[in-house]
């Protein structure tokens, strides 16, 4: 199951980045779970040549990923999400923002642009009298 959903995610991330003919197959096989076969009849070519691009998309695509970090990136923010939500601390407007456009960033600018915001959650008069208010 675990391999199932690390190539749909990585195949949601870099999948256009197949030509046309690439992308068919690889759905076929991982989506649709056709058969070597059935996808050799269907784009007339042998099953080796089908078992073959396979496996050439997947290389393909775990290479995109290991030079990109895009999934990495995403699962890393979704799991921080997940922690500020699980203390009920809601998000920045400017985090919202950037994860619903689907911009992802790293955990530095997340956690800079989230405690700041919970900085500006907490009442001035409970702040030391340090920090200026």
């Amino acid at each position: 199951m675990e391999r199932i959903v690390e190539q749909t995610l990585l195949y949601d991330f870099y999948g256009e980045l197949l030509n046309e003919h690439q992308r068919g197959v690889y759905e076929d096989a991982v989506f649709n779970d056709l058969s070597l076969s059935e996808i050799a009849d269907e784009y007339g070519i042998s099953r080796q040549g089908v078992h073959d691009l396979i496996k050439r998309v997947s290389n393909t695509l775990e290479g995109y990923e290991s030079k990109l970090h895009l999934v990495e990136k995403f699962m890393d923010t979704k799991v921080y999400i997940c922690r500020f939500r699980a203390f009920k601390i809601p998000l920045c407007p400017i985090s919202d923002i950037l994860l619903s456009q689907g911009i992802f960033f790293g955990f530095k600018e997340f956690m800079f642009y989230n405690i700041l915001n919970f900085i500006n959650l907490i009442p001035i008069s409970l702040l030391p009298s340090f920090i200026p208010a």
